[in-house]
């Protein structure tokens, strides 16, 4: 589980985001997508929403990366980014994103963020998969990074001294990781940081310090499924297809 420092600092820096987008009297500042003309944003895949969203899949905010764009809160939850377009109810408590339960929900016309303590109340939100995503940089990103003989240059953690990176807790564990819980990573946000594809799954920030191995297919990222587990010494990203092959990855809660 986080420790006290590390929610406190994921508090800090989320409160100016969403200070700035409180509404002063909500009932005539916020417009649902019906008032808005009609949601005309991306629209998750079926199986994917019934295993992050809806009432039975409720987190804690803060625990996500927030950031403002545009003016608005952009908030990252289940692989998908999230545009806040209404502003929060002004009655709502200062710290709402810290302490109350919220989920995303499809209500006919639209998205909306809703919170269990105010269960009439529905935040207008857009969909994004992420603009680099969108933009075709996931080719650029791993083409990069494919290995020109793997079996000598990729190192497990053991031969890298430990992993030493950040450990996801147990519960969040169980429900997004292991060999049950595989899918496509190209349908997430990537980034090249450091000179290491980064991409987000399950809340989280991965990593691939490894890179990947010359005889996968040029388009491994958008027709395998994925999983990322645990082995003992470190977290792997593996593919079902070569299931002997194992690509180290680090983990980072933001």
């Amino acid at each position: 589980m986080q420790t006290q420092q590390e929610q406190h600092r994921q508090q800090t820096a989320q409160r100016s985001a969403w200070e700035d987008r409180r509404a002063h009297n909500w009932k005539t500042e916020h417009r649902d997508w019906q008032q808005r003309g009609g949601y005309n944003g991306y629209r998750i895949p079926e199986e994917r929403y019934r295993g992050y969203f809806g009432p039975s899949h409720a987190f804690r905010i803060y625990s996500y990366p927030v950031v403002v764009v545009g003016g608005y809160p952009r908030f990252q939850y289940g692989g998908f980014y999230f545009n806040v377009v209404d502003p929060w109810p002004e009655y709502w408590p200062n710290n709402w994103y810290a302490n109350d339960d919220v989920y995303v929900d499809y209500s006919g016309d639209g998205y909306y963020l809703y919170n269990r303590r105010y269960p009439r109340d529905r935040i207008a939100i857009s969909v994004n998969v992420g603009d680099v995503a969108q933009n075709g940089a996931w080719g650029s990103a791993w083409q990069d990074h494919r290995a020109s003989n793997w079996q000598s240059e990729h190192r497990d953690w053991q031969e890298r001294g430990g992993y030493n990176g950040y450990r996801i807790p147990e519960d969040r564990y169980r429900g997004y990781f292991g060999p049950d819980h595989a899918f496509r990573i190209s349908t997430y946000p990537v980034s090249t940081v450091g000179g290491f594809p980064r991409f987000q799954y399950g809340g989280f920030s991965f990593s691939v310090v490894d890179p990947w191995p010359e005889y996968w297919s040029n388009d491994w990222y958008d027709n395998d499924d994925m999983y990322i587990d645990y082995s003992g010494d470190g977290y792997y990203l593996y593919n079902r297809r070569y299931p002997r092959d194992r690509v180290a990855i680090t983990v980072y809660a933001g």
